[in-house]
């Protein structure tokens, strides 16, 4: 038997959570639980039969980002994706911070592994540009 799987990504209140984990971890586990079921639920409106070709679901919380990644207040992402996000520009060299460039997803919009590569790439290219070298790649 074949298996998908699928992801949603939803803003939520890491406050409202931290709350919630407060009142002890049974309390957590079913907020979980029961915001991962009305999710699941919500879907199944929109594409019936869904619902009962779910084997398991879970949910991952503002808190279980900030457990693995460390980022500030569970972000997901370095930046939330809104229209005045994707104009922001974050300087990644400042003049008087002399051979400091800053790269990864906190300084570019949208935030994952995409921007973090694009911005660590772009770094050693104005590295590059500053030390005269030629920058170079290759495909492998």
């Amino acid at each position: 038997m074949g298996a998908r799987s699928l992801t949603a990504m939803l803003d939520t209140e890491y406050d409202w959570w931290r709350e919630t984990a407060a009142r002890g971890r049974d309390a957590y586990a079913s907020a979980k639980a029961a915001i991962s079921t009305n999710i699941v639920n919500g879907l199944d409106h929109h594409f019936p039969g869904l619902k009962d070709s779910v084997l398991f679901h879970d949910l991952a919380t503002p808190l279980t980002y900030e457990r693995f990644t460390g980022n500030h207040r569970g972000a997901y992402e370095g930046w939330l994706p809104t229209p005045a996000a994707a104009r922001a520009r974050v300087p990644t060299h400042i003049d008087a911070a002399r051979n400091l460039w800053m790269a990864g997803h906190w300084v570019a919009p949208g935030g994952g592994m995409p921007p973090a590569a694009y911005t660590g790439r772009n770094a050693v290219q104005l590295i590059c540009d500053c030390e005269n070298l030629e920058f170079r790649t290759t495909r492998t």
